[in-house]
């Protein structure tokens, strides 16, 4: 059997383990399923958070624009961690003190009923087409390895994940997240370095780049580099630290594990940007016949599978089997996040207030989770499936799109009504509508659309200036006119009274009310204890099973690389279940 086969099925294997190995914590109630039951660690949190960001589109589509374009990808992923940094300093202690289980409830109790309904129906597709991507990324990357084809790699993939992300809920979700953290972060380290190597230094690298390695290919203007850069900063902190994405904070013990959780996603995202596409940069010089490598299976989209071409080529055997299992579970981790988070906003803000009346019992709402998180995983199938015929459209430009003329008129409510509290509670629903409608007005052929714009100016520009500075010009008009009709909302604002007044108060009373857990709760340190020995027993296993490549045959230093990696990873499992044991704070002093 293939080598590359072998280590896939074998990380699927941990991965259905640690399913297992969580499940009794995981469907203890449905505050566990969706979100851990509130008492997680800090690096538990922070390798989630840090993991939904990351999927097999950044070495797929993303680093088939580093392979093309230089430096420039970077802006997206500096762009991630400066959203981090303002859920460090604000939106991490606010959505946790929230204290609530789904991003849903807490636009419930920021614009009301309508608001809720609203927006859980326009997030849900919103959400698919994000997770189609994720998934069909993936399968490019899957069939380039395995020599499949990418719908049956769907279909594979799809399933496996809908089974995982029934099995435990949130607490696997968040273990098999910290186990692909590992993975990622020392199988790229180890592919970065050798292509650092193979072309002779970061000097070298840069200066033998086959275009501008700051401008990229067909960019004749810094200053649309420049404003890339700062937007997609603008675009990824509104991302990040919207109220539909405080679930991987909702999963902190407290306010200082939401905090630090946050802090280390910034971290390891700083990390990532720093070695996740040299491979991609060093094969753009070394291999300049690497698109055409997979152009008989991939077609048009051939280009992203440079990765794979760097693997086979330049790094030892298993290496490729080790990427291909990291970035598999890594798109599950984005992939069963997302459809456990839509299932609980489904059934906490949908079927239990609407359909049941508030009135449903715990194996009932267990059992239409499961059943939920089923059909959310079918919808993402059918939605891959559905990308899988664009198969002349590039995927990092079809996200681009979708985000800024879809998700962000919506995203924009979700992270100023944080911001801004005196607004009536139809401002945030109506913004999104503004938002839409000025999204319709950017289509191609509109009004607004950016070759009307550049039009204006009379200003000739390549086909890629053009690309990047429609991005620019959609986040700049959502930024201005579609955030300025929200501000403008305060006008017609007027203090609520009875019952609505009673759950704002309480809502603002909260997020402003920092959760400490005290030192002496014997049931958070037993939960504690259960995290590390549960963790420490997994990383102990990983590096076994990287270990037994040892007997892979492959030059001496490679082995020896392979040996300790394995060894050091399971000294940590092994510290983590005797040597934080020892803090009796839970490891959080």
């Amino acid at each position: 059997m293939n080598l590359d086969l072998v280590i896939v099925i074998t990380y699927l294997v941990v991965t259905l383990l640690i399913g297992f190995l969580f499940q009794k914590l995981g469907q203890k109630n449905i505050s566990s399923f969706f979100r851990g039951g509130g008492g997680m660690m800090w690096w538990m949190v922070g390798t989630t958070v840090f993991m939904t960001q990351f999927s097999a589109v950044t070495f797929t589509a993303n680093a088939a624009k580093a392979y093309s374009d230089g430096i420039t990808i970077l802006a997206v992923f500096l762009g991630n961690a400066f959203g981090f940094l303002v859920a460090y300093f604000f939106f991490a202690a606010k959505y946790r003190q929230a204290n609530v289980d789904t991003g849903g409830e807490i636009v419930r109790a920021r614009y009301g009923k309508f608001g809720e309904q609203f927006f859980m129906w326009s997030n849900i597709p919103n959400s698919l087409v994000s997770t189609g991507l994720w998934l069909n990324g993936l399968a490019i990357f899957i069939a380039a390895i395995l020599g499949w084809e990418i719908s049956t790699v769907i279909w594979v993939v799809g399933l496996s994940v809908t089974a995982i992300s029934v099995m435990s809920g949130t607490w696997g979700i968040v273990a098999s997240d910290f186990i692909q953290g590992l993975i990622v972060v020392l199988v790229s380290l180890f592919m970065a370095v050798v292509a650092l190597v193979k072309i002779g230094g970061v000097g070298n690298m840069v200066e033998q780049f086959p275009t501008n390695f700051l401008l990229g290919n067909g960019m004749n203007y810094g200053v649309i580099v420049l404003g890339s850069f700062l937007f997609y900063i603008i675009r990824q902190i509104q991302t990040n630290n919207t109220m539909f994405s405080a679930y991987r904070f909702l999963n902190a013990r407290d306010t200082a594990n939401a905090k630090k959780g946050a802090l280390l996603a910034m971290s390891l995202m700083l990390l990532g940007m720093c070695i996740w596409f040299i491979p991609a940069w060093v094969s753009a010089i070394i291999y300049p016949d690497a698109p055409e490598v997979f152009a008989s299976t991939l077609g048009s989209r051939s280009k992203e599978a440079i990765y794979v071409v760097f693997a086979q080529r330049a790094m030892p055997l298993g290496t490729t089997g080790l990427l291909a299992a990291a970035l598999f579970a890594a798109t599950m981790s984005s992939m069963d996040s997302a459809i456990n988070r839509d299932a609980g906003i489904l059934i906490k803000s949908f079927y239990l207030p609407v359909i049941r009346k508030g009135k449903a019992s715990h194996s009932e709402l267990m059992r239409m989770s499961i059943i939920m998180s089923i059909i959310m995983g079918l919808l993402t199938i059918g939605v891959s499936l559905f990308y899988n015929q664009l198969r002349g459209l590039s995927l990092f430009d079809l996200s681009m799109q979708v985000a800024t003329l879809i998700q962000t008129p919506i995203m924009v409510p979700l992270v100023f009504g944080m911001l801004i509290r005196k607004t009536p509670d139809w401002s945030g629903w109506a913004t999104s509508l503004v938002g839409l409608f000025l999204s319709y007005l950017l289509l191609p052929n509109h009004i607004l659309h950016i070759n009307q714009v550049v039009g204006w100016f009379n200003l000739e520009l390549t086909s890629r200036e053009l690309a990047d500075l429609n991005i620019i010009w959609n986040v700049v008009v959502h930024l201005f006119l579609t955030g300025g009709f929200f501000v403008a909302t305060k006008l017609f604002y007027k203090a609520p009274v009875g019952e609505r007044k009673r759950e704002l108060e309480e809502f603002y009373h909260n997020i402003d009310t920092p959760i400490v857990k005290a030192t002496t709760d014997q049931e958070q340190l037993d939960l504690d204890r259960q995290q590390r020995g549960k963790m420490g027993v997994l990383v102990m296993i990983t590096g076994g099973l990287i270990s037994l490549l040892l007997f892979v045959p492959n030059p001496m230093w490679v082995r020896f690389v392979f040996a300790m990696t394995g060894l050091l990873l399971a000294l940590f499992g092994y510290w983590m279940r005797g040597g934080f044991s020892q803090n009796k704070n839970g490891g959080n002093k």
